[in-house]
This record gives C-alpha cells, sequence and structure tokens, in this order.
C-alpha cells in the first residue's frame, strides 16, 4: 500500500536539495501535493505548462520522477502517455529520515515474543 508523502517531508525535501528558503519550498509542496493528493503517481496531462516546467525543475533533484507507456491507438499510431511519481524512499533519503522497510506477508508477526505462540491449558 502506498503511503503518501507528508506536506512537511516533501517541503523539507525541496528545501534541501534546492537551496530555496522554506517558504518558497512550502508554496512548492503545496502545489505538488495538490496534483498528487494521496497518490504518488499522476497522469501529466493534467498540468499546466507553467507546473511542467515546475516538475522537471523537481525531477532533476531526484524528488519526482517521470516515465510513460506506449499505447496503440485504433488507427495504429502510437500514442506516449506520461506520468509522475513521489518516491516517498528517496525523499525520505533527503531529509534523513529513517526508511521503513515494505513488511513481509507475516511481518506484523515478526516482532511478537515467543512466550505469545504458547499455549496454556487451562
Amino acid at each position: 500500500m502506498y503511503e503518501p508523502v507528508t506536506y512537511e517531508e516533501l517541503r523539507i525535501a525541496i528545501e534541501r536539495k534546492s537551496k530555496i528558503d522554506a517558504e518558497t519550498s512550502g508554496q512548492l509542496a503545496e502545489r505538488v501535493l495538490n496534483y498528487f493528493g494521496y497518490n504518488g503517481e499522476m497522469i501529466d496531462n493534467a498540468l499546466t505548462p507553467e507546473d511542467r516546467g515546475m516538475f522537471y525543475f523537481l525531477e532533476e533533484f531526484q524528488i519526482i520522477s517521470s516515465r510513460y507507456e506506449e499505447e496503440t491507438l485504433f488507427t495504429g499510431r502510437p500514442w506516449r502517455v506520461f506520468y509522475w511519481t513521489l518516491d516517498k524512499d528517496k525523499i525520505l533519503k533527503i531529509i534523513g529520515a529513517p526508511v521503513e522497510k515494505a513488511d513481509s506477508e507475516y511481518g506484523v508477526y515478526e516482532g511478537l515474543p515467543d512466550n505469545v505462540w504458547v499455549r496454556q491449558s487451562a
């Protein structure tokens, strides 16, 4: 399950990588999160040309990344669909926060003490 990037995480990452002040990095973080919402990925055609330039700026600092898929239309013509991705692990590394590893299928049980598994008769 995708864990959304918080405003504060993104603001700090932008500030550290781009060396811009806290107020401006906060405004950029807010604009970016308004596009992504609670998702880690968004389609490029939702962006204004000005905001697309901002996304390319942030891509240079590895705060967001882009990718595309190529589809074939009914006419046989290829069509590229571009996406932008927020990579929470990279953002956490930029800000120096610990990166949580994904739990295995049974990861929730690994931290339990051994006495939990002992059956006691009444």
